[in-house]
């Protein structure tokens, strides 16, 4: 059974990013279900087989912020919503109003479909999390993972490039896309596929780092020989290469954010290196990837990435991005919904009754993550994941100014470059809304932990996390995933059969648009049409919706 959860795994990591970020219904429920029979099967192997499991730093707060996202979505007395949440209570009371009378119970979220479907994705990264550390605490697997991540971290970079280059609206060579995207690789935007090589690039590097030919002699002549006679040099080329093609991707990919945040990540790399002090040699070998990075881009050419800086400035020259204006907007829904949020998944629900620039474009996100957590969570929620960060870098950090091994002294490093790395990037961006970038970050993090706490030599622990062996544990943490995977199934299922019902729907009212184009300026037909479209979500997923008359 474990052999079948590790495969999950690695399948998981590969298929996530390459099903278009799995930000549709069908690859929403592929993750989801997956995440949760893996690790059913690896706990449920664990207790038959009577293996350890580990302790999972943070794992309280991250427990904490999935059952505070499933406590939005549940109706609660209208009294207590008016005190906790008076936006809230205002929103459904004025809803119910319209549709009959005011209801005596309410949720907290104002769209509970939005919080399950929240609910469902965040536990599926959080315990992909938990999954990663309990496998990564063997060295073998450790190893094979850091493997995959770049071997498939040089093929998507190579094959994106390429893709980049050759087509215009093609998603993977063979998905059309609208015409306002910026496609780079399985990524409709540009900014996600950064989002995801960022944290790919700082992992190997730190592979790279490690097999570093180590060069006895002053000369320079005799040093190249001696490199290239030592088992490590192809390795450490290929390695290298694989870097470089990452690295060269995310500039490539011209995303702002991505270049920005992967420079920052960078200087808190050699940061770490200067710290454990490892290795004079290794400050030659970061301005040689700085320099060769470098020549790189000027080979696919810098003009494009300046030009893409330069549209920061408006026509008066002065620096201004949407983003901006999303952000200022979003401050009033904080402020209306400071302590509980408005729900998760909601933020595309509340934005336009905040938003001060009119026009066709929909906003769907805050494009910066912290906004949009506390916009959603309130400070309930962004106090959970505040801490769970907290205690991730706190323990990480505490085991990895002890360790030996440079196999995870590097590993490490690499890892929480990545972790670093994305959030940085969340300050422009919404990389952690996309559920394949969420559950790598969640995986980096995973990472992070394993490469810190895991043991390589023969003599060594085999990790220094707290370990357990009860069997009441393990059963009660195989009933509690048996009903997340029961959830799972059902709620994917039914959220699948509604979003293929609404595919059939789009296509009649296609083809019935020529008959009803002289309806289009009537005020009833757009309420009908309103209400057809509420009606049809609500037969599908069986969650009541308000509706307007």
């Amino acid at each position: 059974m474990k052999g079948l959860a590790v495969k999950l795994f690695f399948f998981l990591l590969v298929f996530c990013p390459l099903a278009f970020g799995s930000v549709e219904p069908w690859s929403m429920a592929v993750m989801e279900v997956s995440v949760f029979f893996a690790l059913f099967l690896f706990l449920a192997d664990a207790l038959k087989n009577k293996k350890e499991i580990v302790s999972v730093p943070g794992f309280v707060p991250l427990l904490l912020f999935l059952l505070y996202i499933l406590l939005q979505t549940i109706p609660l007395p209208a009294g207590l919503v008016k005190i906790i949440s008076p936006a809230a209570f205002e929103i459904h009371h004025h809803s119910a109003v319209l549709s009959g009378s005011p209801p005596s119970f309410m949720p907290v979220s104002v769209n509970i479909k939005a919080g399950l479907t929240q609910f469902f994705s965040w536990s599926a990264c959080a315990f992909f999390y938990i999954l990663t550390v309990q496998l990564l605490k063997d060295k073998k697997i450790l190893k094979q993972t850091i493997v995959l991540i770049t071997v498939f971290g040089a093929l998507l970079a190579f094959s994106s490039i390429l893709q980049f280059y050759l087509t215009q609206d093609m998603a993977l060579w063979f998905r059309h896309v609208p015409d306002n995207s910026m496609i780079v690789g399985p990524y409709i935007c540009h900014n996600h596929f950064a989002g995801l090589m960022e944290m790919i690039f700082p992992v190997v590097l730190a592979f790279f780092f490690f097999y570093r030919p180590r060069i006895h002699t002053t000369s320079v002549f005799k040093g190249i020989i001696e490199i290239f006679s030592q088992e490590k040099a192809n390795i450490h080329i290929l390695i290298g290469g694989a870097a470089l093609l990452i690295v060269s991707s995310v500039f490539v990919s011209l995303s702002r954010g991505g270049m920005l945040s992967l420079t920052l990540s960078l200087v808190f790399f050699t940061c770490l290196l200067f710290k454990r002090k490892i290795s004079r040699g290794n400050t030659i070998l970061i301005i040689a990837v700085v320099l060769l990075t470098g020549v790189s881009v000027s080979w696919f050419g810098w003009d494009q990435i300046f030009q893409r800086f330069e549209k920061l400035k408006n026509a008066h020259g002065i620096i201004h991005d949407s983003r901006l204006d999303f952000w200022k907007d979003s401050k009033n829904i904080i402020v209306d919904f400071p302590v509980t949020g408005s729900g998760f998944g909601t933020f595309i629900d509340v934005y336009p009754s905040y938003q001060t620039i009119r026009g066709d474009i929909l906003v769907d996100h805050a494009h910066n993550d912290y906004i949009e957590l506390l916009s959603e969570g309130g400070l309930i929620g962004f106090s959970l994941v505040a801490l769970f960060i907290y205690l991730l870098f706190l323990k990480t950090y505490r085991m990895f100014i002890t360790r030996k091994e440079a196999y995870c002294v590097y590993i490490y490093m690499g890892a929480v470059t990545g972790v670093v790395s994305i959030l940085i990037h969340s300050f422009t961006d919404f990389n952690l809304q996309i559920p394949a970038n969420r559950l790598w970050f969640f995986f980096t993090a995973g990472l992070a932990v394993s490469a810190a706490n895991t043991g390589l030599r023969i003599d060594s622990r085999p990790t220094r996390l707290k370990v357990s062996t009860s069997p009441g544990v393990k059963k009660t943490a195989i009933a509690c995933i048996s009903v997340m995977l029961t959830g799972a199934i059902a709620f994917n299922f039914s959220n699948c059969w509604g979003d293929s019902i609404f595919t059939i729907l789009r296509s009649l009212l296609q083809a019935m648009k020529p008959r009803l184009k002289p309806l289009k300026q009537s005020v009833k037909y757009q309420v009908m049409l309103q209400n057809s479209i509420l009606f049809v979500e609500h037969i599908t997923t069986h969650l009541p919706v308000p509706i307007n008359f």
